[in-house]
């Protein structure tokens, strides 16, 4: 006695049905010098940090504000390679919200300032 002819149908979709590859991790990365600094905005209701970007000719380019941590400006104040923060890894939620948003913010500030 042989298996029914349901089981092997369900063995050939099985085989049928591929597997889902893994996403490879874009990893953004500049090739020039630029760093990240961040500036107190106590001005109005929020305290909040304001983010800019220094080129290597010297510009400074706003990139974004958020919400003023303890550790995000610490980290910040003096300043920190780009690249240093895309691939920062903490338990700190202040710290991967910046890493986060910035590797959100990347695309758009490469292509607008020609950061490359």
């Amino acid at each position: 006695m042989g298996l029914s002819k349901g089981y092997y149908d369900t063995i050939r979709k099985l085989k049928a049905v591929k597997t889902p590859q893994k996403r490879q991790k874009e990893s953004i990365m500049v090739k020039t010098n630029v760093w990240v600094v961040a500036v107190k905005n106590f001005k109005g209701r929020d305290k909040l940090l304001d983010y800019y970007l220094v080129l290597p000719n010297g510009e400074r380019v706003y990139a974004f504000s958020k919400l003023y941590t303890d550790n995000t400006y610490k980290m910040c104040k003096g300043g920190v390679r780009l690249n240093d923060l895309l691939c920062k890894k903490t338990h700190d939620t202040g710290v991967m919200g910046l890493v986060k948003r910035m590797k959100f913010m990347l695309p758009y500030l490469k292509e607008e300032y020609c950061v490359a």
